[in-house]
């Protein structure tokens, strides 16, 4: 996963929204005022009052208020590599924010000093860093090589972090960096590229105006502020090629100064992609993909003048024909102990707009890095209290909810398309969906239709789907291969894709036909949270091994286990609380689920099953727990549901599902001590790669799987038996890298057992 993210990483920053020869407007000489003649054009607006306001705020906007001449201020920031994708429950919808979850690859923080002086020079100094990886990859940092923050929201022309020309210092001689002589590492200038200002005094070339009508009052130290929000639209006929933002203004009704700053970036420019490596550009042509940028960008009233950073969200989403999956970098930055420096005299003698500077990223010693330890908020906190669908309503057309009917050649998850295991071979597939948006609000017709080339099988089906708030309703006819696992580290065992390939298909199948009608109420905000109840009939038929190994395997691949076969009415109630947290993800927080199941007729059954997962940290300490507990009530439950634990089923130590019976309780708990030396990332050939950080960690597995005299008797010829009791496991390791690599043994210790010594790749604890 961490390597799809990190290539989509590079596409995103070179991709769609490139540099592009700007009109003479857009990039005047280095370090001279933005030039710019004032248009009248009240076409552009939606209603006189609206009017007013805009050009109110366009003498407003344009340089920053008098008396400020320069300040700094201590930057938080926390940079996600993120996967956005369905859920396994039915009736998720492309294009809405319905049933979709987040799992960070890696989540890095950063904590830099951000000095901004009058001039417009800018730098991002970092004196802090820590990083969590599920696997072996290089920081973002190597990709983000300038300041990835904005010091004000003044200007008639605004620099975000994307590929562009870097403004230039004007004479150097007054630049920070010339000045403090402490400064080390990356210098280079920032490549961003300079957007029209919505303010600007000629916005209404480039800008239609809605809205402005009153969204809320606050009270800021002890002054009433009036909040007016503003619709900003590019227009068609926009001069140039200029980088351009479309979506809402919050302003500040008496002084006519930005508040909030929220939407997304748009670019003309197209043919700059012949730029990109070999390797991107092919992964580009084959899968359609195209990035997208978000920006939300929040001030606060500083010294009851000056509207300055508060919090920043800078978002990079990549979107492509084949998956509903989107691939994402996350940035927020949260911004304190802003200190102002004020004169009189500063901004007095000039009516000109802010000048374009340079804006500098610069890295302290590693020695003062890895000193740093005041951290505000847990890693992974600030990536899972937000989601990739918050911008939704500001989302190019095809990605929204509204719009004319569509038909979309994508499939909810890469296994649609591809997989590969031992029961089915090859698998390849094509799927659909049919989005009718206005000709019926909130409908969604999918289909997936496919062929197991060694099963020689068809698989496949059709869903529709019904979105009405945060109800969803959904019919559903599929055939399809479930997994029997109960205790796996990953949710859903069956998005293991391509594992087989490589020797490793870590369950076993079943092969399922369904027809069920279902009901969910998403929960919560961002949709983190849901209940959902289904039923209908379905049918289990035995698939048997039809590959002996994979391609790659050195070994051969095991035997599926049996089950037993024939059909049954199903009905099925599960409520998911905290689903973008979890311990099988970088950003870690909290995530539980809870579910009941029964099924009667030739096959029948009754089972109960609960999950809570955790992982958090507090100060140095990590602490990750997990513990599950699966219970079937009455006799003659078929194979396929019997509890089943060992090896990767949450017992490491024992083989693989070495214990069978009809209730089972797994627990896990993992703590690990993050020491203080080896934190600053390191430097290699131009990249950068996350820090050593050295944590030693100890976990403890234990559980128990129990069984009635009946459903022994139903194990008794196949050799399955229970535990007989409790039993645990150990492990001891030291981890570097954030966790994704590690070394270390583990034994038994509910009887006597060696040490084993295990390595390892993956930030799974």
């Amino acid at each position: 996963m961490l390597t799809a993210l990190v290539l989509t990483a590079q596409v995103l920053l070179q991709g769609e929204v490139r540099p592009a020869p700007p009109a003479s407007t857009d990039r005047p000489p280095a370090g001279q005022p933005v030039a710019v003649s004032v248009v009248r054009d009240s076409g552009r607006f939606a209603s006189a009052g609206l009017e007013a306001l805009v050009r109110r705020a366009q003498v407003s906007n344009r340089r920053v208020p008098a008396g400020i001449e320069r300040y700094t201020a201590q930057i938080e920031s926390e940079i996600g590599l993120i996967l956005n994708s369905p859920v396994a429950t039915a009736g998720a919808v492309a294009g809405t924010a319905a049933a979709t979850q987040e799992q960070a690859g890696q989540v890095e923080q950063v904590q830099s000093t951000g000095r901004w002086q009058r001039d417009g020079a800018y730098e991002q100094h970092i004196i802090g860093y820590r990083s969590q990886m599920l696997g072996p990859s290089i920081s973002a940092l190597s990709f983000l090589r300038g300041a990835w923050t904005a010091p004000t929201l003044y200007g008639n022309r605004l620099a975000f972090f994307f590929g562009g020309f870097g403004a230039r210092d004007s004479t150097g001689r007054d630049s920070i960096a010339r000045r403090d002589s402490s400064l080390r590492g990356a210098t280079r200038d920032s490549t961003r590229r300079i957007a029209v200002h919505p303010f600007a005094v000629d916005g209404p070339r480039y800008y239609r105006y809605s809205g402005g009508d009153t969204s809320a009052t606050m009270m800021v130290a002890g002054r009433l502020v009036t909040v007016v929000h503003v619709v900003v639209e590019p227009v068609a006929d926009a001069p140039g090629e200029a980088l351009l933002f479309g979506g809402e203004l919050f302003v500040d009704a008496a002084r006519a100064e930005i508040i909030r700053m929220r939407g997304r970036l748009y670019s003309e420019q197209q043919g700059s992609g012949a730029r990109a490596p070999l390797a991107i550009r092919v992964l580009q042509a084959a899968s359609r993909l195209r990035g997208i940028a978000y920006v939300d960008y929040e001030n606060a009233e500083v010294n009851g003048r000056y509207w300055l950073p508060r919090r920043q969200r800078l978002e990079m989403q990549a979107v492509t024909s084949l998956t509903e999956t989107r691939p994402l970098i996350r940035i927020i930055s949260q911004w304190r102990e802003l200190d102002v420096t004020e004169n009189p005299e500063a901004g007095r003698d000039s009516a000109d707009s802010l000048r374009l500077t340079r804006y500098r990223l610069t890295t302290a010693s590693a020695d003062s890095v890895r000193l740093w330890s005041d951290w505000r908020r847990a890693i992974g906190e600030e990536t899972r209290s937000v989601g990739a669908r918050d911008f939704d309503d500001v989302a190019p057309p095809d990605l929204r909810a509204d719009g004319p009917p569509q038909v979309v050649f994508q499939a909810r998850r890469f296994s649609d398309l591809v997989r590969f295991n031992r029961v089915e071979g090859l698998y390849t597939g094509v799927a659909g969906t049919l989005q009718f948006r206005d000709a019926a609000p909130g409908l969604t017709l999918r289909g997936i239709a496919g062929w197991a080339w060694s099963a020689q099988a068809p698989k496949g089906g059709l869903e529709a789907a019904y979105v009405r708030g945060p109800w969803i309703s959904s019919l559903r006819a599929e055939r399809y291969v479930a997994s029997t696992s109960d205790f796996a580290p990953f949710m859903g065992g069956g998005e293991q894709a391509i594992g087989g390939l490589f020797g490793r298909d870590d369950a076993d199948w079943v092969d399922r036909r369904v027809a069920l009608l279902g009901l969910s109420r998403e929960l919560g905000r961002g949709h983190n949270a849901a209940f959902r109840v289904e039923a209908g009939a379905g049918e289990d038929a035995p698939t048997p091994r039809v590959v002996l190994r994979g391609p790659f395997a050195g070994q051969d691949f095991r035997d599926n286990r049996p089950l037993n076969a024939g059909s049954y009415w199903l009905t099925t109630a599960s409520l998911e609380l905290g689903r973008n947290g979890g311990t099988a993800t970088a950003q870690g927080g909290t995530r539980a689920t809870l579910q009941w199941q029964s099924g009667f007729g030739a096959l029948h059954w009754n089972r109960a099953q609960a999950r809570l997962e955790h992982r958090r940290w507090l100060g140095d300490f990590l602490f990750v727990q997990r513990a599950d507990a699966v219970w079937l009530f009455g006799d003659g439950a078929p194979l396929q549901q019997l509890v089943e634990a060992g090896g990767v089923e949450g017992l490491p130590g024992y083989a693989y599902k070495e214990f069978t019976g009809d209730k089972g309780v797994m627990a896990r708990s993992t703590v690990g001590y993050q020491l203080p030396f080896w934190n600053a990332p390191l430097r290699f050939w131009g990249l950068i790669f996350p820090a050593v950080a050295p944590m030693p960690t100890v976990g403890v597995y234990g559980g128990r799987v129990g069984a009635s005299l009946a459903t022994r008797a139903q194990m008794a010829p196949y050799g399955y038996v229970p535990t007989e009791g409790w039993r645990a496991t150990m492990d001891a390791r030291l981890r570097f890298f954030g966790g994704a690599v590690s070394i270390g043994a583990s034994r038994a210790i509910d009887r006597p057992d060696p040490w084993k010594l295990l390595i390892a790749l993956g930030g799974v604890l």
